[in-house]
């Protein structure tokens, strides 16, 4: 059971990592620029992925899977944000869809899911899932390198877009 939570979690990190690339890749090819509700969208992915990781990385624990929830809830309140904003009939959509849905609708979609899969392992956590394997698997390490990658991916972007600026008043 141990190692089928871990690999859950690595496949959730994984399934986010690449959404977030692929959001790159429209960024970067088709010249969608995000706006800054997907740009809040993008951190919610990343902090249910960092929860995923730390599961991983440091053993299951209740704290990692609260930081899971806190991440999807703020990510599924963005991304419903931007869903309500374009929801009106007559008002435009924005982005290119994915098989005819909206990538903010995806990413809410997504994190709805995040919060029931949480559910799901949390019905599933036993307090002896603490223990972390003597060795580390390989794939770990690289699911931690992908993870490092968007997120500084991600960070780069940001300033790319946004700059670096100090509010002053």
């Amino acid at each position: 059971m141990d190692e089928i939570v871990r690999r859950l979690n690595g496949l959730w990190i994984v399934i986010y990592c690449a959404m977030i690339t692929a959001a790159f890749e429209l960024q970067v090819f088709d010249h969608e620029v995000p706006c800054p509700l997907c740009y809040l969208q993008r951190v919610g992915m990343l902090s249910v992925s960092a929860g995923a990781f730390f599961n991983l990385w440091f053993g299951v624990r209740i704290f990692h899977y609260g930081m899971i929830l806190m991440g999807a809830l703020l990510g599924a309140s963005f991304a419903g944000r931007q869903v309500l904003i374009h929801i009106c009939p007559g008002f435009p959509t924005f982005g290119i869809p994915f098989w005819g849905v909206s990538l903010y609708t995806w990413s809410f979609i997504s994190f709805a899911c995040s919060v029931l899969m949480t559910a799901i392992l949390l019905l599933m956590y036993r307090p002896t899932q603490r223990n972390i394997p003597e060795k580390t698997p390989f794939w770990v390490y690289a699911i931690g390198a992908y993870l490092v990658c968007v997120i500084l991916g991600n960070i780069v972007s940001v300033y790319m877009d946004c700059g670096f600026t100090i509010c002053n008043e």
